[in-house]
């Protein structure tokens, strides 16, 4: 006789049933994306109600129907888990490990060589808010090699993250070298998301493993570099010593790092001052920022491609992709570069440009329309159905590698995230270090 008492019984032992058996493992890399989807509407609400909630709900439509139809067919094809063609064993993790934070080094030294100054330096021995913009906006903009526009970023959102990751496991001192050497660079690139991207797969193997103690104290290396980014960037909010402090050191003979900046950037207007602000709250500051940078801004940037797209901006039909444009034989059409001018023209008359990205699915929806977003579900449903064939039950390395893919989708095109964001590159590294050291240990204790 079934009731409604019975019908709870059977439905709780059936969701037993599904946690015991592993399977929830599978699916742990798409239940995060699920949420951080989520995220996106309520960030969405907050900045414009419910007036675009309709489009982003079309596209998390289309990526659960999608998921569920390639998860199936994938399992009836007998895909259940994707494995190496090949072993890779012997010492080659430790060797290759150890190699990449070598190279990586040498890279970050080379980076500060090419620039001839370390940003965060030249940042803090600024007086004015819009002269540091300036000295953040040189370190990739104008006349930049390839190498050095998109090699730090492949290195602080792919490389020292995951070497992070795998030595806190494997080695302390190598494990120190590569947080040291990755958090100096995070920060002297004076964005803050770096920092946060630098620990957030160590930390979140840690608290997967329940090693609480480890992961608070791997938490306050992104504390200290936000209070020390936030003291650079805004000069008119620094304390009275660090004031002081800067005051004597460019009264001892420090080179004038306005017109320094002004020659570099090309940027020959009158910059702007900012009024220092008395009686700060240092604490409510941060906060404050913090707050309004993770909460706020992807629903307000968000609110911003949908009030000019095709408003004052037209659907590109394929010319927002900087790949496609040479087969469609069109002007590459950079959204993000040209919604932000629209929203902050003040910055364009003194020479100070930029980009608003937004969510990955904004960049199909620019190009074409309410279809678009129904195809950037069908394709990420697809990516995220082949990570977890691929990582299988091992679902805290799967969590603990793709959330800062996934976390950077929130304000960037997935191609973007793929190439420059390093994304393919970590499961590259993945599968020929951190899984072959895994493989080894298992076949010695076997």
């Amino acid at each position: 006789m079934k009731t409604p008492f019975t019908d709870n019984i059977r439905y709780s032992l059936q969701v037993g049933r599904f946690m015991l058996d592993d399977r929830w493992k599978y699916h742990a890399i798409f239940g995060f994306y699920i949420s951080l989807v989520c995220f996106l509407l309520y960030s969405l609400h907050l900045a414009s109600g419910l007036t675009f909630i309709p489009y982003v709900l079309l596209y998390l439509g289309a990526l659960v129907v999608a998921y569920a139809a390639v998860w199936y067919l994938t399992g009836r094809l007998q895909l259940r888990s994707l494995k190496l063609p090949f072993s890779v064993g012997g010492n080659w993790p430790d060797i290759a490990s150890k190699s990449l934070l070598i190279a990586s080094i040498a890279f970050v030294a080379a980076h500060f060589l090419y620039l001839g100054y370390v940003p965060v330096i030249d940042g803090l021995l600024e007086k004015e808010y819009y002269a540091v913009m300036l000295i953040r906006q040189s370190i990739f903009e104008g006349d930049v090699g390839a190498i050095w526009r998109y090699g730090p970023n492949i290195l602080v959102k792919s490389v020292f993250p995951f070497l992070v990751f795998y030595f806190a496991f494997q080695s302390r001192f190598w494990f120190i070298l590569s947080l040291l050497v990755g958090g100096f660079y995070a920060i002297a690139l004076m964005n803050k998301i770096f920092i946060i991207l630098l620990i957030l797969p160590g930390f979140i193997r840690l608290v997967l493993e329940l090693r609480l103690v480890h992961a608070v104290a791997l938490g306050i290396l992104p504390l200290v570099g936000f209070t020390i980014l936030i003291n650079v960037q805004n000069p008119h909010q620094r304390p009275e010593f660090l004031v002081e402090a800067v005051d004597w050191v460019l009264d001892s003979g420090m080179p004038e790092y306005r017109k320094t900046m002004e020659a570099r950037a090309g940027n020959n207007l009158k910059l702007v001052s900012v009024p220092r602000a008395a009686d700060v709250d240092k604490v409510e500051v941060v906060t404050n920022s913090l707050y309004i940078r993770i909460v706020q801004v992807p629903g307000l940037v968000m609110t911003d491609w949908f009030e000019n797209i095709p408003a004052k901006l037209s659907f590109g039909h394929g010319c927002g992709y900087r790949w496609l444009v040479p087969a469609l034989d069109c002007e590459y059409r950079s959204y993000a570069a040209a919604i932000n001018d629209l929203e902050h023209p003040e910055l364009v008359e003194m020479g100070i440009h930029g980009t608003m990205t937004s969510a990955s699915f904004m960049e199909e929806y620019a190009n074409f329309g309410t279809i678009g977003l129904i195809i950037s579900g069908l394709v990420f449903a697809f990516i995220l159905v082949l990570l977890g064939r691929l990582f299988g039950t091992n679902w805290k390395d799967n969590l603990a590698l793709n959330m800062i893919p996934l976390f950077l989708m929130l304000e960037m095109p997935l191609s973007t995230v793929i190439l420059t964001g390093g994304w393919f590159l970590t499961i590259i590294l993945y599968l020929l270090v951190a899984f072959a050291a895994e493989s080894r240990e298992k076949t010695v204790h076997a």
